[in-house]
């Protein structure tokens, strides 16, 4: 048992109840019977014992009975422990085809950037051939479907480029 002080006022016990040890039930106070009737290492016997000691866990106990006799409360409860299992196994699924998808969408993204990247490297190269040989940036312009200024651009940053290499 661990225990977490979180004000003057308010203190949370976390119990962990396959390795609480239980002893004598006649030695035990109410606190302990409860562990003790939730502890997966208490035996039916013992938990009939509680229950003779203790009048609310014998309620439960009864109310337990009543409940396990009854096939439509019995099929409810199933049904809702399918139903959160479905739920955890979908969140876990959702959690790994929603990152498969961010992925995929991440490289499609990439991918197209790369082209475009690619083919204003392209345009780029094309438009500097052309006015090393001797093309006027108008007619550059013309040919690619620019405006003269992008074509002025382009050869001033990429002719620079080059003539460093």
């Amino acid at each position: 048992m661990c225990k977490h002080k979180l004000t003057d006022d308010l203190e949370i016990h976390f119990i962990e109840l396959p390795k609480w040890h239980k002893g004598d039930v006649e030695k035990m106070n109410r606190l302990e019977h409860w562990l003790a009737y939730l502890s997966p290492k208490t035996t039916n016997e013992e938990r009939r014992r509680l229950a003779m000691k203790d009048p609310a866990i014998q309620k439960v106990m009864e109310a337990e009975k009543v409940f396990q006799a009854d096939p439509d409360c019995i099929t409810a409860y199933e049904q809702h422990e399918k139903y959160l299992r479905d739920m955890a196994a979908m969140k876990e699924y959702d959690e790994d085809v929603g990152w498969e998808r961010g992925h995929a969408a991440g490289l499609a993204e990439g991918e197209a950037k790369g082209r475009t990247s690619g083919l204003m490297e392209e345009r780029a190269r094309l438009v500097l051939k052309c006015y090393r040989e001797s093309m006027s940036a108008a007619a550059i312009a013309k040919l690619f479907d620019l405006e003269e200024a992008e074509v002025q651009e382009i050869i001033r940053q990429y002719a620079d480029a080059t003539d460093k290499t």
